[in-house]
């Protein structure tokens, strides 16, 4: 009712009503002043709440780095051919992605996320350390191979080493590798350690196709954006590799939870009960076996088969031959070890991509079907390291069976124990998972 009298009176040109509009519009303006005050408070208030929900996604998720722009890896479509010869300078729009994930950066990282303190209580007889024992007659030695400040190193290592991958739209096996290591190289130049025989081909079905270049920086483990995020990357690899490496008891499922990291090798090969030489591809004409060597599973994600220990020691080592050669020294080496895990980790592997990537809520899938199949998060990860054999399942839940047993009734073991110690470790950490997807029900293996 009022403001149709303000507009009425604002509009009225009669000289006998304009003493009265004059009063009435004094009064209208010290209201709409009052009012324009109060809705400016509003929206000051509304725009930083609305900026810091959308800053910190929530309670106790921080931006701790400001930084960010990918998931540990960027992707370039008809990439430049790089010149020939061991030795190629990297473009630098291709490299300014990763500055600021040098060595010195990633080495606080372990413990701004995972108290040493947390982590020993998670895994008190790992191997090596506590009441870990040899197995009888082996030749396992005692020493502190996952000791915390062994995985801290090699997060340390790690961030030093970019690796890029080229190869031809369509023709993934078709390949050239290079690997960078950022201290003192001022230049970034890489080392060519790998070339395909085809792809630099001078054949039409070859040069016709685009190059597609993938540049990995593993110094970004644990490097996300929001300190949420890294909290979630840590409990996430130590529950993925739990059930890698735990000594269960068979009447107690939840011994998994307290005997993680208790094996560093394939028991079946620690024990005698497999032959003394196995996953040899010997056609394999990249990474070929060496007579008498064994690539069986060795670290806490089971690094297996010649071509990978070859691949893994280019990364490290720029050159294949020291763990083709010496497969071994996975185990014999912590830090390396380690090293091995995060190698994993880190690297896409196609159509697959990496345990990193995935993790991430936002992850955009690189084919979009994909999307339609798979939900990113810790159930994806799973998919990616044992999807073959643990691809639509549920969790479950612990009954005790007409034995006695505590089992994992309507749900899966494996998955039950990856999940339970992320959660373990999260609550440790204060890792919030709300809303994430843990097990593998509904999605397939991922080919």
């Amino acid at each position: 009712m009022g403001n149709k009298v303000i507009l009425s009176n604002k509009n009225n040109r009669n000289a006998n009503t304009r003493k009265k509009s004059n009063g009435i519009s004094t009064l209208i303006n010290v209201v709409n002043k009052k009012w324009f005050m109060t809705a400016t408070v509003c929206v000051v208030v509304f725009v930083l709440l609305l900026g810091f929900l959308l800053s910190n996604k929530g309670a106790g998720n921080k931006v701790v780095n400001s930084n960010f722009v990918g998931y540990g890896s960027k992707v370039i479509y008809d990439a430049a051919p790089l010149p020939p010869g061991d030795e190629v300078k990297i473009p630098k729009d291709d490299w300014s992605q990763f500055e600021g994930t040098a060595p010195h950066n990633a080495k606080a990282r372990l413990n701004k996320y995972l108290k040493k303190s947390d982590y020993e209580e998670l895994f008190p007889n790992r191997y090596g350390f506590g009441k870990w024992t040899p197995y009888p007659d082996s030749t396992q030695q005692k020493f502190d191979f996952y000791s915390y400040d062994n995985l801290s190193k090699a997060i340390e290592n790690m961030a030093n080493v970019v690796y890029i991958l080229d190869y031809r739209e369509g023709q993934t096996w078709n390949q050239q590798m290079f690997v960078l290591h950022k201290d003192n190289n001022p230049n970034n130049t890489a080392l060519r350690v790998r070339e395909d025989e085809f792809f630099n081909l001078a054949e039409s079905w070859v040069q016709n196709r685009p190059i597609i270049r993938e540049i990995i920086d593993f110094g970004d483990f644990l490097n996300w954006k929001y300190e949420n995020d890294s909290k979630r990357e840590i409990a996430a690899l130590l529950g993925i590799i739990t059930q890698e490496t735990a000594e269960s008891v068979a009447s107690d499922i939840n011994t998994k939870l307290t005997t993680g990291l208790y094996w560093n090798e394939e028991i079946g090969f620690i024990v005698g009960q497999y032959q003394a030489q196995g996953y040899r591809d010997e056609e394999h004409k990249v990474y070929p076996p060496v007579d008498g060597k064994s690539y069986h599973g060795r670290g806490a994600i089971q690094l297996s088969w010649n071509y990978n220990y070859g691949l893994v020691s280019e990364i490290f080592f720029l050159d294949k031959n020291v763990l083709l050669k010496n497969p071994e020294k996975i185990v014999e080496d912590g830090v390396l070890g380690w090293m091995a895990v995060l190698a994993f980790w880190m690297t896409p592997q196609m159509p697959k991509s990496s345990c990193h990537q995935v993790l991430s809520p936002d992850f955009k899938f690189p084919n979009p079907d994909d999307a339609k199949k798979f939900t990113p998060g810790f159930g994806l990860v799973i998919i990616i390291v044992n999807g073959g054999m643990e691809c639509g399942l549920k969790e479950g839940h612990v009954e005790q069976d007409s034995n006695g047993y505590l089992v994992v009734k309507d749900g899966d073991y494996r998955i039950w124990t990856r999940v339970n110690m992320y959660r373990k470790i999260a609550s440790m950490n204060g890792a919030d998972l709300t809303g994430e997807k843990l097990d593998t029900f509904g999605m397939p293996s991922w080919l």
